[in-house]
């Protein structure tokens, strides 16, 4: 009767085992998947926010190339305007408005 409730403790003991061992299995694969999970959307964060620096680079960018225009066609017309009357008159501006800065204004 000794050896059989021996034998009943030692089988109980190795399905606990089993059972505590698969538990620990699936936690350290749910652990691992939350993990790639965490890495995936780590990866999505920067990916998104290199993008919006690539846009804000390349609006500054639209904009410096805007202003440098600006700046090119008001020297152009305030070159064409010396000796002449001022660059603001002729775009019928006051000359407070002008923005090329030039000894005509």
């Amino acid at each position: 009767a000794k050896a059989k409730k021996a034998e009943e403790e030692a089988a109980a003991a190795k399905k606990a085992k089993e059972e505590a061992e698969a538990k620990a299995k699936v936690e350290s694969e749910a652990r691992k998947k939350a993990e790639e999970e965490a890495a995936a959307a780590k990866k999505a964060k920067e990916v998104a926010e290199a993008k919006a620096a690539a846009e804000a680079t390349r609006k500054a960018e639209e904009v410096a190339k805007a202003s440098a225009a600006a700046v090119n066609r008001c020297a152009k017309k305030a070159e064409e305007s010396r000796g002449r009357s001022c660059c603001c008159k002729e775009s019928k501006r006051s000359c407070r408005s002008c923005s090329c800065k030039e000894s005509c204004c």
